[in-house]
């Protein structure tokens, strides 16, 4: 998603201001926060203009009355008029202000106060698409509307560092919350800066070259400083990661739909990466003897295992490097548990670092 960014103390400067991204990450991270206002883009819609006219048709009419309680919700309403490139500069410099300012009064007479609205005409200096054609120019002669919502971020600086280290290192972070996502890549010494709307609580992940992702949740709160330290561990052989959000339905060897992201992680980690693993499949069986490898629960946390590494080798992971195998109800998280959130945590796959030389994937293979 792309997401606009203006200071409210600078909002007649908007067009002159990039667009901006963000995100957050995972590993060694110091944080140190800012907070200011922002202005947000909600909602972007644009009226087209036949050639050389800048009256409203009854088509543009009903168009603008389905947006009408957009824009009386909205803080701001920025406006911004264009024409095609056919006649002079200054004609059409002054055909654009004249389509800005038909809309403006279309939103006046519906009753939205004039104080929400700012302007700015371009004549034919912006177009879409550059050319001459009617079909061009059909496409640049318009009126943008662009919907924003006043919104307090948090400017969030920090560094990602190997935990062993503590050298800065390269990576990508990932922030996703109700309303807000987004992503950003830090320097090649591990430093980033991103902005987030305040007073949310976020997932925020990382993916790093040769390091094993990380999810966490965090909460910005209001007005408070925001600190966050994380160490990023490169892998070794033994480390075992519980895959985070990452839960099966009853029975069957099918993810819950939340858990579809974690898939995507642990591709990513092996991808950005040589490291070989095992895939532990486990399930729920509480207050039960050990099932035996021919039941059908046994043969339920394989298929949990199998269908990661199958989900892996469709997207390109050598399957080398993967060894899924089945734990039954062997290695339960909660043993004895009668609670339903418990048993859903018993339903999981685990990640062991394993050596690409070890004898069991070398069987595996000679197989």
């Amino acid at each position: 998603m792309n997401v606009f960014f203006i200071p409210i103390i600078m909002k007649r400067y908007f067009n002159q201001l990039p667009t901006v991204c963000f995100l957050t990450l995972f590993m060694n991270i110091t944080l140190n926060a800012q907070v200011f206002d922002t202005l947000v883009l909600i909602q972007e819609e644009a009226i087209q203009f036949e050639s050389d006219a800048w009256k409203l048709l009854a088509k543009d009419s009903l168009e603008l009355d389905s947006i009408v309680p957009f824009v009386q919700d909205a803080d701001s309403v920025f406006l911004e008029g264009h024409t095609d490139n056919v006649g002079s500069i200054r004609y059409n410099q002054k055909l654009s202000e004249k389509r800005t300012e038909s809309i403006k009064e279309y939103f006046l007479n519906e009753g939205i106060e004039s104080s929400k609205f700012w302007t700015s005409a371009h004549g034919e200096l912006r177009p879409i698409v550059r050319g001459q054609s009617e079909q061009i120019n059909k496409i640049n002669r318009r009126v943008t509307i662009g919907l924003y919502e006043n919104q307090t971020r948090r400017r969030i600086k920090g560094q990602i560092v190997d935990k062993q280290s503590s050298k800065g290192i390269e990576a990508v972070l990932r922030l996703k919350g109700r309303d807000f996502e987004d992503s950003i890549k830090t320097d090649a010494d591990g430093y980033f800066s991103f902005s987030a709307p305040d007073d949310a609580i976020y997932k925020l992940n990382v993916i790093a070259k040769d390091y094993f992702f990380h999810e966490r949740f965090i909460k910005i709160a209001p007005l408070e400083p925001f600190e966050i330290n994380i160490e990023m561990p490169k892998p070794k052989i033994g480390d075992a990661y519980v895959l985070p959000n990452f839960n099966f339905k009853p029975g069957v060897p099918i993810l819950l739909k939340k858990s579809v992201p974690t898939l995507n992680l642990l591709y990513e980690s092996l991808a950005n990466s040589t490291i070989c693993i095992e895939i532990k499949g486990h399930i729920n069986e509480p207050n039960a003897p050990h099932v035996n490898t021919k039941s059908s629960e046994y043969i339920l946390s394989v298929d949990r295992a199998e269908m990661v590494f199958d989900a892996m080798v469709k997207k390109g992971i050598s399957s080398d490097r993967m060894l899924p195998r089945g734990y039954g109800n062997w290695e339960m998280l909660y043993p004895t548990t009668k609670s339903e959130a418990q048993m859903i945590l018993n339903r999981r796959v685990e990640i062991i670092i394993i050596d690409c030389n070890s004898e069991i994937l070398t069987t595996k293979k000679d197989k």
